[in-house]
C-alpha cells in the first residue's frame, strides 16, 4: 500500500503537529487529560484546557532542581521558564487519509526543529527520531515518507508519497494549529498562573518558532 500521489490528492494528506505525552502523576499541579491511546496530543485551536494543562506538563517534567511540581502550579511553570530552550518531544504527523498509512515522529524528535520541514522542497530530508526511525526521502519531485527505516515492517509496506511542492502548503495547516494552540496556552494560563500567561505564551511561541507567519 502506498499514499496518495500528485500534490496531495485533493487533501489526502494532511500534515498535523503531535506533543508526546505522559501519564500524569496523581498530585499534578493543575487539571490534566488523560494520556491518549496513541500516545500523542495534537495542539490546535480550541484545544481544551485539560488537554492543554497535560501539554504544559510535559513541557514542564524534569525541569529545575527537585521536583518542582511539588510547589504548585506557579513553581513548576518559573521551572519551565529558567530552561535555557524548551525540549517539545513530538514533531509531525503524516497521515494519507485514502490509504490510511500513518507516519509519527519517532523517539528523539522534537516538535521545536518542525521548521526542518521547510527544507524539503529543496532537497532537504528532516530527521524523524529513530524506535522505529520513521523517514523522508527525496525521489525526484516526490516525497516518501516511511514510518519505519526498515521500510519493510509497516503495515504492508505503506508510506505516505506526495509532491515535494505541496509540503510548503501543507505545513500551512501546522502553522496555524500551533498558532491555534499558542493561543489555548495564554487562555489556559490566565487561569492557572495569570501573572505568567503572558511570559509562557512568549516562551512557547519561541521555542516552537511558531512567529507571525510560516515563511
Amino acid at each position: 500500500m502506498t499514499g496518495a500521489t500528485g500534490d496531495g490528492s485533493g487533501g489526502a494528506v494532511v500534515l498535523r503537529p503531535v506533543i508526546e505525552a505522559v501519564v500524569p502523576a496523581e498530585d499534578a499541579p493543575w487539571p490534566t487529560a488523560s494520556r491518549p491511546a496513541d500516545g500523542f496530543l495534537r495542539p490546535r485551536a480550541g484545544m481544551p484546557a485539560a488537554e492543554v494543562g497535560l501539554a504544559v506538563y510535559r513541557l514542564a517534567e524534569g525541569t529545575g532542581p527537585g521536583d518542582p511540581f511539588t510547589a504548585g502550579p506557579r513553581s513548576a511553570v518559573v521551572a519551565l521558564l529558567e530552561t535555557d530552550r524548551l525540549a517539545v518531544p513530538g514533531g509531525i504527523e503524516v497521515v494519507d487519509r485514502v490509504s490510511g498509512v500513518r507516519v509519527r515522529p519517532g523517539c528523539c524528535c522534537g516538535l521545536e526543529d518542525w521548521r526542518e520541514w521547510l527544507t524539503v522542497p529543496d532537497g532537504g530530508e528532516p530527521w524523524l527520531g529513530h524506535g522505529p526511525g520513521p523517514r523522508v526521502e527525496r525521489a525526484g519531485d516526490d516525497v516518501r515518507i516511511w514510518p519505519d527505516a526498515g521500510r519493510g515492517e509497516s503495515p504492508a509496506g505503506g508510506h505516505v508519497r506526495l509532491r515535494s511542492a505541496a509540503v510548503r502548503r501543507l505545513l500551512r495547516a501546522v502553522h496555524a494549529d500551533l498558532c491555534g494552540f499558542r493561543l489555548a496556552v495564554r487562555t489556559w494560563a490566565a487561569d492557572v498562573v495569570p501573572d505568567l500567561a503572558d511570559a509562557l505564551t512568549n516562551r512557547i511561541d519561541r521555542d516552537l518558532r511558531i512567529g507571525p507567519r510560516l515563511l
